[in-house]
């Protein structure tokens, strides 16, 4: 069974280093982090360096990469002991977090995540992964850190684009969740604390009920992500990367869509979430010719659980009403995705 995951919320920078002090006393610390975070974000929790520093995003969630971790942690002389504490986007936390899962078979881990995606999603509810053979998180495990430290203060080193990602998962938590965003913060650096916290919960309590991933309840946090895993994949195939909850906003729509067409979501209800990403997220492009590996990335989804006819996509019965996946055939995903292109004027 899983360990229960202790998160932490802090108002400034100074409680994050407080804490950590604390937590590295009488322990050795081994530091991870990404290259962006090793010139915007050490220095200002009193790190002068990291142990390992890993390329920025999904280029440091590679076997590569994985492999790397493991050798300079060997040569580092890491034991079980120690403690992993790994500072940087959802990316790094979870390549981080799966070689401390698979280096002597599971050292101590912490996460320090540093963008809003990270802060309210990818740090929280233990899943760990590289990308493999072309596929979104293709390789990975369940491994819960022993603390997730969260500091918005962070928020402000953010490039546009990768604040809209976090903006992405925050739009999914609230489709599942019910709850409303006011207009004017979408996609800004001014993310309420409670509203942090409240994603933070509501993902918490849904994999406590399904901690391992197994078709229960916590396959609702995958709404808009088969579509947006494979546009992800997609754009990276193609050396144009799009950032993860930019592709989950344009899967949201798809997949809203989707529930439509099966008598779920009212169609004011879809087109209440259209709006928003059609007035806050760039559109993520898509080729008539792109269909066919659309189709078969999303094929390779997580959620496809056997050699089944059709591909498994969460429904949403309405605003905070997520239903389990139904099967749809590559025809039905076409059409979602003219949806969405219409609606994006792509």
């Amino acid at each position: 069974m899983e360990s229960p995951l202790r998160y932490t919320l802090f108002d400034n920078l100074e409680e994050l280093r407080t804490r950590l002090r604390s937590l590295t006393s009488g322990r050795r610390a081994i530091w991870v982090t990404e290259s962006n975070c090793a010139d915007l974000c050490l220095d200002r929790i009193g790190i002068e360096s990291a142990d390992i520093v890993l390329p920025p995003g999904e280029e440091a969630k590679t076997a590569e990469q994985l492999l790397r971790l493991w050798s300079g942690l060997t040569e580092l002389g890491a034991t079980r002991g120690d403690l992993m504490i790994a500072v940087g986007g959802g990316a790094l936390l979870d390549v981080a977090g799966l070689s401390a899962a698979t280096y002597k078979r599971g050292m101590g881990l912490v996460y320090v995540p540093t963008t809003l995606l990270a802060d309210v999603d990818a740090s929280i509810g233990g899943k760990t992964a590289i990308d493999f053979g072309g596929v979104k998180n293709g390789v990975g495990t369940f491994y819960t850190p022993e603390e997730v430290l969260i500091a918005p203060a962070f928020l402000s080193t953010l490039p546009e684009l990768e604040l809209l990602s976090g903006w992405g998962e925050i739009l999914k938590y609230s489709m599942l969740a019910g709850f409303s965003v006011d207009e004017d913060v979408w996609g800004t650096a001014e993310v309420a604390p409670s509203l942090i916290r409240r994603c933070i919960d509501y993902k918490i309590e849904v994999v406590a009920s399904d901690p391992l991933d197994k078709g229960g309840r916590r396959q609702f946090l995958n709404f808009g992500h088969t579509l947006g895993h494979a546009l992800e994949a997609l754009h990276l195939s193609k050396g144009e990367p799009v950032p993860h909850g930019i592709a989950v906003a344009a899967g949201l729509v798809m997949e809203g869509y989707m529930s439509l067409r099966r008598d779920r979501l009212p169609q004011e209800e879809l087109m209440q979430l259209a709006r928003v990403v059609r007035d806050h997220f760039p559109p993520v492009s898509i080729l008539c010719t792109d269909y066919e590996q659309i189709h078969a990335f999303a094929r390779q989804d997580k959620k496809l659980r056997s050699a089944e006819e059709g591909i498994p996509v969460v429904m949403l019965d309405g605003i905070g009403k997520p239903a389990p996946a139904e099967l749809f055939t590559p025809k039905e995903l076409d059409e979602a995705i003219d949806f969405y292109r219409d609606f994006m004027q792509i």
